[in-house]
């Protein structure tokens, strides 16, 4: 009973280990526009799902983590926008994003 008792407790250690957590959820971000100008509108170009590991900085003017993961999910997918997007805490002190990547297009 002991043994079974240890293994119960050490699988729910390395369960919990193993998950991400959700820290933000918005219906859209952008570390590029403000908002969206008039006469143009969003085109879906794809699901994204990307991390961002951050390096020990003391620069005071680096921006925020959330920011960071933000701004290079739009860098590497070309998108002005991330639509319904959620931020998670990855359990190594990573953070990830899924979200939609949008691209601004003309309403013409």
């Amino acid at each position: 009973m002991k043994m079974l008792t240890s293994m119960f407790v050490f699988f729910c250690f390395l369960s919990s280990c193993a998950h991400r957590y959700p820290i933000l959820q918005a219906e859209i971000v952008s570390m590029t526009d403000q908002s969206l100008e008039a006469g143009m509108s969003l085109v879906e170009m794809g699901s994204v799902d990307e991390m961002f590991c951050p390096a020990p900085t003391k620069d005071p003017n680096a921006f925020g983590i959330i920011d960071e993961l933000i701004k290079n999910t739009q860098q590497k997918t070309g998108a002005d926008f991330l639509g319904k997007a959620t931020v998670y805490a990855e359990n190594d002190d990573c953070i990830s994003i899924k979200a939609i990547s949008l691209k601004k297009v003309s309403k013409k």
